[in-house]
């Protein structure tokens, strides 16, 4: 179109086939799907785990979830999360790789009403010492192949940034490992301290 007219204006070239066009306004004009109007993602979860509880809600590689093993974990995780000081507002650092745990610790966090605050895996310990500088999580949850290469979650280490032109120290967040909150979860669970 451009070729055989050389007066057409950027905004006025067609973005889309006209196929395409057609295709995006059947999508537009079908029904609405049965979604909650308002409420919260946990909500919409329980919602889920009520309606069609043995359905996978999450597959991870050969993890299979369903919704209510989604839910019962979030709510484990809850409870764990917040008796370690996780609560309403607080931000907290998923460094970790996509598997079951990481949406069932992200949904955990939502119901308490902390900032979910995704770094991916692969994250390396300066840039993760950025994050927390800048962003100052109470927490960094992680997976034991995220944490390779980072601060122990034994050490009180100090990570270093730059601001402008001074140099910082910010102490790490507290680090917990999902094996550690599995660990909390069944003790709870089974009435230990």
């Amino acid at each position: 179109a451009v070729m055989a007219n050389d007066s057409l204006v950027v905004s006025d070239l067609p973005l889309l086939s006209e196929e395409e066009e057609r295709a995006l306004a059947a999508a537009g004009s079908s029904r609405p799907q049965n979604h909650p109007a308002s409420g919260s993602i946990p909500a919409w979860f329980d919602q889920q785990a009520e309606v069609q509880p043995q359905v996978d809600a999450v597959v991870a590689g050969d993890t299979h979830l369903s919704w209510q093993h989604l839910q019962r974990k979030s709510l484990q995780y809850a409870v764990v999360l917040s008796k370690l000081g996780i609560h309403t507002g607080n931000t907290v650092a998923l460094l970790m790789e996509p598997t079951a745990n990481t949406a069932a610790a992200a949904l955990a966090l939502l119901r308490l009403g902390a900032v979910v605050l995704p770094v991916p895996a692969n994250t390396t310990q300066t840039e993760m010492n950025l994050v927390q500088a800048e962003l100052k999580p109470e927490m960094v949850l992680t997976d034991e192949a995220s944490t390779r290469g980072h601060a122990s979650a034994n050490t009180a280490a100090s990570g270093q940034t730059t601001s402008g032109q001074a140099t910082v120290n910010q102490p790490t967040a507290n680090i917990v490992t999902i094996s550690h909150l599995d660990f909390l979860s069944s003790a709870a669970l089974s009435g230990e301290p």
